[in-house]
């Protein structure tokens, strides 16, 4: 399990020769840059009945990336001098094969939050 702040930045590239030049000022900057590689990932964020994590305004995401889960709590966002930082915590799903198999651990993960027998896909 792993529990970390989260800082975001997001940038958009129209070409690949703009994520070219964007790739490289980033380790010109000190970045560290690994070899580009496709994941396919789907997320599908999860919600009781009665709108628990909603309600918080804190996500429950199921992700499966490249055939392995993991579940991650986010808690609200905070934004200081334009800096979105969140606290976030993923916990790896090891073993688990199908959306069915995870969704099951998950809920039983989540025993202690009211309402857990009825989480489900809210979007993905």
């Amino acid at each position: 399990m792993s529990q970390k702040i989260e800082l975001e930045a997001k940038w958009f590239c129209r070409s690949e020769s703009g994520f070219a030049a964007f790739r490289t000022e980033a380790v010109r900057c000190g970045a560290e840059s690994g070899r580009p590689r496709s994941v396919l990932i789907k997320d599908s964020y999860l919600d009781t009945r009665d709108s628990f994590f909603g309600k918080r305004r804190v996500s429950c995401r199921l992700r499966n990336a490249g055939g392995c889960w993991e579940l991650t709590l986010k808690a609200r966002t905070a934004l200081k001098h334009g800096v979105a930082s969140r606290l976030e915590r993923t916990i790896p799903l090891r073993g688990r094969r199908s959306p069915a198999q995870a969704l099951d651990r998950v809920r039983a993960m989540l025993s202690a939050v009211p309402g857990h027998e009825s989480l489900r896909e809210v979007f993905v």
